[in-house]
């Protein structure tokens, strides 16, 4: 009899120890408040409001993201990506699938290898500073649409062996240049008789962001067409667009325009300084001049030309703000 109620209470207790285990893998897998008991769970989350609009746009914008997983020691652990319709959702996370310790994180969000590619790392042997990201270039020259590049970083992480959220947030690297050439006496300008190129060396991109020089390289327009502008009086103007690298408050950068016909210099002027001319677009002692850079990924300048479709030094447009000359150059 003793012997047949103690195997029923082995029994009940084996059941209630299976139901608890049952519930606490439940509740790591399903509650969203209640967390912390999932064993060695090291969550990242991603965030993209390092833009103009001071928003999270990481659901809107990014659709691809590669984190980069390296130990203490700066050594390559591993890599892992995402992509597709899971990074749109508002609760989006990637799992980091590591022991408990000390790590590096570095993200790329849209290095799909359509145009940058990152280079290939050894486990255990590749270190941090081993890590590159490079934009294709065809003869030192790009005149792609970009896929747009963003890069994170969180420099120490420590896996503690519970439930845990790290978020890394994420700085824009590609920017879209738009340049428009009107007439001031109305007449409409062609897109075909001018050349358009940015000149910078932002090809190279270390693991930390920062540029490493690797010789000039030439951006050309994805799309040159006519625009006509103004309702009341509508005029034509020529349009380029054109994609780049990131921009650096020490670059180099140049934006260039000629003439078909003979050559002739319409602008030739240090994009990166005249971009600062709008004085950061209001927000001056807000931020740097590099935050600026980084948050802000579309430029329009807007260039007005005279008779001779030469540049008409007094005035340029830039993302709406109109900057006046009193001399004929910066």
């Amino acid at each position: 009899m003793n012997k047949r109620l103690y195997n029923i209470r082995s029994k009940i207790s084996n059941a209630l120890l299976l139901f608890i285990l049952i519930g606490t893998f439940s509740a790591c897998s399903f509650m969203e408040d209640e967390r912390t008991d999932c064993p060695e769970e090291c969550h990242i989350r991603f965030k993209y409001d390092y833009n103009m609009k001071f928003a999270d746009a990481f659901s809107n914008e990014v659709k691809q993201v590669t984190v980069y997983i390296f130990d203490e020691n700066d050594r390559f652990v591993k890599m892992q990506t995402d992509q597709g319709d899971a990074l749109k959702e508002n609760d989006y996370f990637l799992k980091l699938g590591v022991s408990r310790g000390k790590y590096h994180i570095v993200a790329w969000a849209g290095l799909d290898g359509e145009s940058f590619t990152a280079n290939s790392l050894i486990t255990g042997k590749s270190t941090l500073s081993d890590l590159r990201v490079a934009l294709k270039k065809i003869n030192n020259e790009s005149k792609n649409d970009l896929h747009p590049l963003w890069h994170g970083e969180i420099k120490e992480i420590t896996v503690t062996g519970v439930y845990q959220e790290e978020v890394v947030s994420l700085v824009k690297d590609t920017h879209y240049v738009s340049i428009v050439l009107q007439q001031i006496n109305g007449t409409a300008v062609s897109d075909t008789a001018f050349h358009f190129e940015i000149t910078d060396d932002n090809s190279l991109i270390n693991y930390d962001n920062n540029i490493i020089p690797n010789g000039d390289l030439t951006y050309r327009p994805y799309v040159t067409k006519q625009n006509s502008v103004g309702d009341v009086q509508p005029v034509t103007t020529a349009y380029a667009g054109i994609h780049t690298s990131r921009l650096m408050t020490d670059s180099k950068s140049r934006l260039r325009i000629t003439k078909v016909q003979n050559g002739d210099v319409v602008v030739d002027i240090p994009l990166t300084a005249y971009l600062m001319l709008t004085e950061m677009e209001g927000h001056q002692g807000e931020m740097t001049a590099q935050e600026y850079l980084d948050r802000q990924d579309e430029y329009s300048l807007v260039f007005f030309l005279d008779d001779n479709l030469s540049w008409f030094k007094t005035q340029i447009i830039i993302n709406g703000w109109t900057v006046r000359f009193n001399s004929s150059g910066l």
